[in-house]
């Protein structure tokens, strides 16, 4: 159901996913499978070890800011953050190529940046390369 959540289910926008909520809880009343019911089916993960559902926030540490860094690099997890950097981690884990389409300032450069700068075992490499509409072919292969 997981799977199912985060493949066929993410392609939808909000209120997509508002009735793709309703219409996979009433299918999995059918195999006595179910999410709690507090929140929607995309604010859960499925644990194998506690063969559970758990909250997004609860798969990861309690955040604190650290009051020393610049107010730019402070990024507080949400629900949206903690979930697309675990999809994302699991992908390119398993040698898969990841798109992050979404409006302008949502914060999928950041979520990538902060992934795979300080959020991937030490044998990924991080190559950060900005482009804009004036980037060329050309560029690319230099910096490369």
């Amino acid at each position: 159901m997981f799977c199912f959540v985060w493949s066929v289910g993410a392609t939808t926008d909000l209120v997509g996913r508002k009735r793709f909520d309703a219409w996979l809880r009433e299918r999995m009343q059918k195999f006595n499978v179910t999410f709690p019911e507090d929140k929607s089916v995309y604010d859960w993960y499925y644990s194998l070890e506690k063969s559970e559902w758990i909250s997004w926030f609860d798969t990861i540490p309690t955040y604190e800011v650290d009051t020393r860094a610049p107010y730019s690099e402070i990024v507080v997890p949400t629900d949206d953050s903690i979930r697309m950097k675990y999809l994302m981690r699991t992908l390119i884990q398993n040698d898969k190529h990841v798109l992050m389409p979404g409006p302008t300032g949502t914060g999928k450069s950041m979520y990538v940046s902060q992934l795979t700068t300080y959020g991937m075992p030490e044998e990924f490499l991080t190559l950060i390369m900005c482009f804009s509409a004036q980037t060329s072919a050309n560029q690319v292969q230099d910096y490369l």
